[in-house]
């Protein structure tokens, strides 16, 4: 069975694809790994940080259980 596909990319639309690529650059990698690094080595900032995470996780959890349990009283 032979499927023929309509859809093809050209040069022009590589072009507008690669502009929505973000570009990597050392200054964005310097930030990144000057955030990671403080991170990493300060231990109260580390479990702030992973205690927020924590804390993210489980607001948008009971978010989530809650709009689904309005969803099926509705």
């Amino acid at each position: 069975m032979k499927v023929s596909s309509s859809f093809s990319i050209t040069g022009h639309h590589i072009e507008h694809i690669l502009v929505l690529v973000p570009r990597v650059t050392p200054r964005n990698m310097k930030c990144f790994w000057g955030i990671i690094c403080s991170i990493l080595l300060n231990r109260s900032w580390r479990h702030t940080y992973f205690k927020f995470l924590n804390n993210l996780t489980d607001n948008i959890y009971v978010m989530i259980v809650v709009k689904y349990k309005r969803w099926l009283k509705d």
